[in-house]
């Protein structure tokens, strides 16, 4: 499956024979078929290998948008035409939407630059060869080449765009800009990746129970084929999210993070630049469409909702939603569920506007609170009921605002929430490259705006 090179003529990790390359297509099922035991064990080797494939085939990841590395010795004896490299460390890199904004003091405007971040997952080492600091030689090559890998056209603009004309439209053709950030999400803790330059950020989440809906109707035994999802009906005012809602409703929250949360942010907070990647569709589904092969693969269909939206009836503009997903790292044939989890990929309130901080809290009326109350309550419901039925452990949102987290305290939930701090999982860790005409080049001058699920990878 993997690399047999003897460990013997193993090279150090400081060795100038090694080198960060692209993986062969015929290398990347050995690095699937080595990470199986760890990220598969819900899924068959087969179906595991599939589901990688199957990854690659994603909007996000098309169009050269899903990268495998690999870390190589290339004074090994195996040709490396013939893709018997030994693979001494192994990850992938997703790309995606980024943002940067900062406010000029000197212009008394926002730069907000769009271009592009690089997702770093499945970070792996052979056993036989771990120990040697191949890792580590292979971050610290990877965080050098992603601030020039795939660069794209970008877009420097203030708070209000100026009208596109065919001038300035082809001055933005011809600049172009270098990768904004590169992000990962670590399972090994925070040091290790912080001491290849990646910083860790805020790691926490609330855990909610699930519960089963009293019009349950659905059943589950040893064999997952015999599952059957409940249909409770929803209240006139709460919606389902499926897929054919998703398209505008992302639309309208890019727009809303790129022209108003950013641009407030910045000014609020001049000395720091603030960065996001955006929630847009491809982005979405991604996790999506790895959720429905692996339900499809364990329950024989997949999940029809995927979120819900609560609209005030009394107002328009004011709807509260949030997308979810679930994922599966244990088989179900026994009844243990851990390790299995329903995610909120993004939660949105439109009309509200959620700076992170307790000011934001100060400016909400009783009113707006009371309805926001009402509608996480009736959401999450939602959710909680999606949980049993789909055989999670739990319910997670990862880092609610204050404003989120008053909520939260408010609105009675059922089976009622634990706070939980990570420390060893899915650490966000964040390696700042810099943007053109924004000041600040260390990781420690950013903040990391919607530091929420969607963004892992």
């Amino acid at each position: 499956m993997g690399s047999t090179t003897p460990t013997a003529s193993l090279p150090s990790a400081s060795s100038p024979s090694l080198t960060l390359t692209l993986a062969h297509p015929d290398e990347r099922p050995k690095t699937w078929s080595l990470t199986h035991p760890m990220w598969g064990p819900a899924l068959s080797h087969s179906e595991y290998l599939a589901r990688e494939h199957f990854m690659t085939t994603l909007p996000l990841a098309k169009d050269g948008g899903l990268t495998h590395w690999i870390l190589t010795d290339t004074n090994s004896s195996f040709s490396s035409e013939t893709s018997q490299r030994p693979i001494l460390s192994s990850c992938e890199t997703l790309r995606k939407h980024a943002v940067a904004a900062r406010y000029d003091p000197s212009s008394d405007r926002v730069i907000l630059t769009e271009g592009i971040s690089h997702g770093i997952g499945s970070v792996f080492t052979d056993p036989q060869y771990r120990g040697k600091g191949y890792a580590h030689r292979m971050m610290q090559e990877l965080g050098k080449r992603l601030r020039t890998w795939q660069v794209t056209d970008k877009k420097d603009r203030p708070e209000s765009p100026p009208p596109l004309t065919q001038e300035n439209e082809n001055e933005k053709e011809e600049q172009t800009n270098t990768t904004l950030f590169s992000v990962l999400y670590s399972d090994i803790g925070k040091s290790f990746y912080a001491k290849n330059g990646w910083k860790a950020f805020s790691s926490s989440h609330i855990s909610f129970k699930p519960i089963k809906s009293s019009a349950s109707s659905s059943s589950f035994t040893s064999s997952s084929s015999h599952f059957l999802p409940a249909t409770t009906p929803f209240p006139p005012n709460l919606s389902p999210i499926s897929y054919h809602a998703l398209p505008p409703l992302c639309t309208l929250d890019t727009h809303h993070l790129l022209t108003q949360t950013l641009p407030t942010l910045a000014r609020s907070n001049p000395s720091k630049t603030h960065v996001a990647l955006l929630p847009d569709l491809d982005c979405l589904l991604w996790h999506l469409l790895r959720e429905d092969f692996m339900t499809q693969h364990i329950f024989h269909r997949t999940p029809s909702v995927r979120g819900a939206i609560y609209n005030r009836p009394d107002k328009s503009g004011q709807r509260v939603w949030a997308v979810w997903t679930r994922s599966y790292y244990r088989g179900l044939e026994s009844q243990s569920i851990e390790g299995n989890h329903m995610h909120i990929l993004r939660f949105v309130m439109e009309g509200v506007e959620d700076l992170g901080d307790e000011e934001s809290l100060s400016k909400l009326t009783g009113e707006q609170e009371e309805y926001l109350v009402d509608a996480f309550r009736a959401i999450l419901a939602v959710a909680q009921r999606e949980a049993a039925e789909w055989r999670v452990e739990d319910v997670q949102m990862w880092n609610p605002s204050p404003l989120v987290s008053r909520l939260i305290e408010k609105a009675g939930i059922e089976g009622g929430y634990e706070m939980v701090e990570r420390d060893m999982d899915s650490i966000p860790s964040l390696m700042w490259y810099g943007a053109d005409g924004i000041e600040g080049g260390s990781t420690e001058d950013v903040e990391w705006v919607a530091n929420e699920k969607y963004g892992w990878c």
